[in-house]
């Protein structure tokens, strides 16, 4: 990669920071009931509040590609396919593999519930359990092989992602 292409990489993880710093910015001040409008801001108070999630955010990163990395270690490389395949019980084993994906799924949407019928009482757990109700929606809604022909790679991904993003910050 060259120095050009590292600058432009930063200016684009600069502007994603900034935008996330805001809307993270606009959902502190609405949850206290203040409106956005009302208070006084500059462009430095947004970097400083980007200060506050960023490190977490790369440090959540680098945890999970550490889990990632040991994962794929301790499965020798190969593909979940491969693994399934090589099984004694191919079929339980896909079931065996498959259940914590479904139990993560079934959480979340637990939280949310939660969240819906209780109130502000645990306000800071359901967003996770929104942006991962929104992954599976939006994979969901890119199921379909003919859909994913059609859209660009970077159109799902935006999709996927950007709001999944806007929900955390």
């Amino acid at each position: 990669m060259t120095l050009q292409g590292i600058s432009k990489l930063a200016g684009v993880f600069v502007t994603f920071g900034f935008i996330v710093s805001v809307i993270y910015d606009w959902g502190f001040f609405r949850s206290l009931g203040i409106e956005y409008r009302h208070v006084p801001s500059s462009i430095a108070d947004h970097f400083r509040t980007g200060l506050l999630w960023f490190p977490p955010l790369v440090g959540s990163f680098i945890f999970y590609l550490a889990w990632e990395f040991q994962v794929q270690r301790i499965e020798k490389g190969l593909t979940e396919d491969e693994i399934v395949s090589g099984s004694k019980d191919p079929e339980k084993t896909r079931k065996m593999r498959n259940a914590p994906y479904k139990f993560f799924v079934w959480i979340c949407i637990l939280m949310v519930l939660g969240y819906i019928l209780i109130g502000d009482i645990a306000s800071s757990v359901p967003t996770v359990a929104f942006s991962v109700l929104w992954l599976i929606f939006a994979d969901w809604c890119y199921s379909t092989p003919l859909i994913q022909l059609r859209r660009s790679e970077w159109v799902q991904s935006s999709f996927k992602f950007l709001p999944a993003a806007a929900i955390l910050a």
